[in-house]
């Protein structure tokens, strides 16, 4: 074999590889999108059924501040709002990261990450706290008495793993605002929000 063919021959190998590895890559980025999509659509549709189960509809404007509140009646944890506030507390989740790859260390407020005070991004939710990492999202009283999420990262695994939990009586895990919250009827706050 020549050097001029070797060199051919090289360079189509080159070539196949590089679209070999560029299929690979868009085929597995196409699961990830269809993962991401189907798992979308179920949620999209438990919103719809709960709303047509709990208002009789499946109208946007079906929410839970249109819906009556007797002063007795704690909401089910499956609630559009509670996991709508999850899904409030998620979007903070990047910023807790990003504040921490820079600084070294978590951050203690709201405003460490760029949010004003008592920023409140959700119609469940009364206030947003942050403690040494960890986020607090505090229902607002037609949830019930001291009522709360907490979203932290495990650090027994990975910083930016997360966990879900909530004083919210739960049936077993539960997938709220695209996490798996658990209940912990002992969870609670020590900071000055509930005083």
């Amino acid at each position: 074999m020549t050097k001029e063919a070797l060199i051919k021959t090289l360079v189509l190998v080159f070539i196949f590889i590089i679209i070999l590895v560029t299929f690979i890559n868009t085929y597995k980025a196409n699961q990830r999108h269809e993962k991401i999509m189907a798992e979308s659509r179920a949620a999209e549709f438990a919103k719809k059924e709960f709303a047509k189960k709990m208002y009789g509809t499946t109208s946007p404007a079906a929410s839970l501040d249109d819906a009556p509140v007797s002063s007795n009646k704690v909401h089910a944890p499956d609630d559009v709002g509670v996991s709508h506030a999850v899904s409030s507390l998620r979007r903070i989740m990047g910023r807790v990261e990003n504040y921490l790859g820079k600084n070294g260390r978590w951050p203690e407020t709201m405003t460490e990450i760029g949010y004003k005070p008592d920023t409140i991004t959700n119609v469940a939710l009364e206030a947003i706290k942050i403690d040494r990492g960890e986020i607090y999202g505090f229902l607002k009283p037609k949830y019930g008495n001291k009522k709360m999420i907490r979203i932290r990262p495990t650090l027994d695994r990975n910083p930016y793993d997360w966990e879900c939990t909530t004083n919210i009586k739960l049936k077993g895990p539960t997938y709220l605002g695209g996490l798996t919250c658990k209940e912990d009827s002992g969870l609670s706050y020590t900071g000055t929000y509930f005083q």
